[in-house]
């Protein structure tokens, strides 16, 4: 039977099995939320466009909606991340949750899914229009969540106390109200920009002690900025890109996507990013693999390193982080495929090699630490007490990230 001609039942029980192979996927609850929920009832028009099998691939996002630059401002994320932010928010019937960030709806539905009848789901987005088409679509599915329209960053006080608040968009911060309608003991889960320049976050998942929030699970991901709260488009995305599409083989319908983005793009001439372009699409030398978590460790090491030259990166399926040479005469990348072994690999001159293989070697001095490994401490201000020393801190407008190494 052809993709286009299956049910939606058969799609939804092989990605929800390929979920599970992954390890996204590891309690039955979840695996029965995701099994019962039918996709296509809120992201029709993909369907209706790109067919039904496409609303199932696990790795994909579908933007739903754009800006006026063209950048995503609503979507429903890829399945294999919502299943790990699920699985490590290890909701229960009765509950209740604040989801911020509301989408298309279908993630509120498997929250709605997970509580059961007894349990009670808030979604929140400062855009009406998005709210409307979610509340609608929950509606039309027979799905009891409820949509509201207001500032993310003050979240929902009318529905507090929550078991359980999931952040569905990247925040710079985390605001003091998120941690305030939170009961002790409860979980606040985000995707967490460590710096503003460089993507993938980290997926934070915080247990509320008091008045600290301390991490209790991460995981990695990448999610569209948080909007602020006039809607209005967020400047922290724009950042100059080098991108390129090349044919895989001669005469191949199947193309590789190629892409640097970062602010350390801005100082380079047209010349010179011709020249990084010419580069990404030669052939690279591969110098060293990395385990999936190791690699995840490193990139977010870099991350907050402040290393000025670094940008991220996507080839073909593997994303990740990179360094190009001050002169562009060389890209050195650390990239990895969803639960695949990361690689660093190197196009050009050994210029940017070298000048990551100094940061990799602090990074092996800590012990080469993975993502499991990391520990995060949020407080806010003089209420939360004293904590120990830091290895990094990220100071906002109402709370210290504080970033340890296990």
């Amino acid at each position: 039977m052809t993709p286009e001609r299956r049910s939606s039942a058969s799609l939804r029980k092989e990605m929800v099995d390929v979920l599970e192979r992954m390890g996204a996927i590891r309690t039955r609850p979840v695996r029965r939320a995701f099994q019962t929920v039918p996709r296509e009832l809120f992201v029709p028009e993909i369907a209706t466009r790109d067919g039904l099998a496409a609303v199932y691939r696990h790795e994909v996002a579908l933007a739903t909606a754009t800006d006026s630059r063209g950048t995503p401002i609503s979507s429903s994320s890829a399945t294999v991340i919502m299943a790990l932010m699920l699985e490590d928010l290890d909701i229960h019937p009765g509950h209740r949750v604040l989801e911020i960030g509301a989408g298309t709806g279908y993630n509120a539905a498997l929250l709605k899914s997970l509580v059961g009848p007894r349990g009670r789901v808030v979604s929140l987005d400062i855009e009406a229009s998005f709210a409307r088409r979610a509340q609608r679509a929950l509606t039309s599915g027979g799905y009891s969540s409820r949509v509201v329209v207001g500032d993310a960053r003050q979240g929902w006080a009318v529905g507090a106390p929550y078991d359980r608040i999931i952040v569905t968009a990247a925040s710079d911060h985390v605001p003091r109200a998120w941690r305030d309608q939170l009961v002790d003991g409860g979980l606040v889960q985000l995707p967490l920009r460590l710096t503003s320049a460089v993507v993938p976050q980290v997926v934070a998942t915080f247990r509320r002690e008091g008045a600290l929030l301390r991490s209790a699970a991460i995981v990695s991901g990448s999610f569209m900025v948080l909007r602020d709260a006039d809607g209005a488009d967020s400047p922290a995305d724009v950042d100059p890109t080098i991108r390129a599409m090349m044919r895989t083989k001669s005469n191949s319908k199947e193309f590789q996507f190629l892409s640097l983005d970062g602010k350390a793009l801005s100082g380079l001439s047209t010349i010179a990013s011709q020249r990084v372009l010419t580069l990404l699409l030669g052939k690279s030398r591969r110098l060293r693999t990395l385990s999936t978590q190791s690699a995840l460790g490193l990139v977010t090491f870099l991350q907050v390193s402040g290393i000025p030259t670094l940008v991220r990166c996507t080839v073909g399926n593997r994303y990740g982080v990179a360094l190009v040479g001050p002169r562009a005469a060389g890209v050195t990348a650390i990239t990895r495929a969803f639960d695949q072994p990361g690689r660093i690999e190197t196009w050009g001159d050994g210029e940017a090699e070298e000048a990551l293989s100094r940061y990799v070697q602090r990074w092996e001095r800590l012990g080469s630490p993975t993502l499991h490994e990391l520990q995060l401490t949020v407080r806010f201000g003089p209420e939360s007490g004293s904590t120990r020393p830091a290895w990094r801190e990220l100071h906002t407008a109402d709370s210290v990230v504080q970033m340890n190494w296990s």
